[in-house]
């Protein structure tokens, strides 16, 4: 038994693994470790308590501006497979919309007096 690709695995596993990869494990419908899967390029990371590394995750994350969270999500979403121009194009545009919010102010008060965290405004960047 093999495995036909469904819901854009074509697409998804030419962009994630090499192709002898792909057509080994569709080919064999073979159940591989997490090891593998990593040398595979299908996973990023190997936790052996995967909720607590989510949850550090977070924590870095919380402690970041939501303004650059919301703004790094939207470029990469928007310019992963855009021509280099679009890319640039939105990344300046991004910049200048985070720049000039509050929350930056925000985060270099926060970088510069670390026992003085102010707290961020909730996010301003659309």
């Amino acid at each position: 038994m093999g495995l036909i690709p469904d819901m854009g695995g074509a697409i998804a596993f030419r962009e994630l693994m090499r192709q002898d990869h792909t057509l080994e494990m569709a080919m064999t419908a073979k159940v591989i470790d997490c090891e593998k899967a990593k040398e595979y390029g299908l996973v990023t990371k190997i936790a052996e308590d995967p909720f607590a590394r989510a949850y550090e995750l977070a924590l870095e994350c919380i402690n970041r501006s939501p303004d650059i969270l919301a703004a790094n999500k939207k470029l990469y979403h928007n310019t992963w497979w855009s021509t280099p121009g679009r890319a640039l194009a939105l990344e300046t545009w991004y910049q200048i919309k985070v720049m000039m919010g509050k929350n930056q102010r925000v985060a270099v008060k926060r970088e510069r007096n670390p026992e003085d965290k102010p707290d961020y405004i909730n996010r301003q960047f659309k």
